[in-house]
């Protein structure tokens, strides 16, 4: 699954550099649901694969923002999205140390019946996204 899903990144990017004239960028939004191994949801990613995914979007111009950045963000600017949904508890434990290295700010969205329960954020770990500059909105 990560294969394709970095085949598909690849060849978007392939596509987006082949067109000819004036381009408009739009966001890279890419949106994951757990990271590391575990749970069995689908939409995860490995730390090191998060790691160079920012890397590599780095080399090809990319400036990373949050969510709602990425909205206000003039249109020929190559701005670039990671994106949490459901609230997992391996968002904070592994991806935000990544992200917090490579001074990127992240956008999740919580389901906030779960805050607090085994698996997912709790209150105080979504406190220090907040700090840390991360969006933290609510996934209905």
């Amino acid at each position: 699954m990560r294969s394709a899903l970095l085949l598909r990144l690849l060849l978007g990017l392939a596509l987006m550099l082949s067109l000819s004239g004036p381009v408009q960028a739009k966001p890279m939004v890419l949106v994951f649901h757990q990271v590391g191994a575990g749970g069995g949801a689908s939409l995860g990613i490995a730390p090191e694969a998060l790691q160079r995914r920012v890397e590599t979007l780095r080399r090809l111009g990319y400036r990373f923002v949050t969510s709602s950045e990425a909205a206000r963000a003039p249109a020929a600017e190559r701005v670039a999205v990671i994106q949490f949904d459901d609230g997992f508890e391996s968002v904070y434990r592994l991806a935000f140390p990544v992200l917090r290295e490579l001074g990127v700010p992240g956008t999740t969205y919580v389901i906030w019946s779960r805050l607090g329960q085994a698996g997912s954020l709790t209150p105080a770990q979504v406190k220090e996204l907040r700090a840390a500059g991360w969006e933290v909105g609510t996934h209905s």
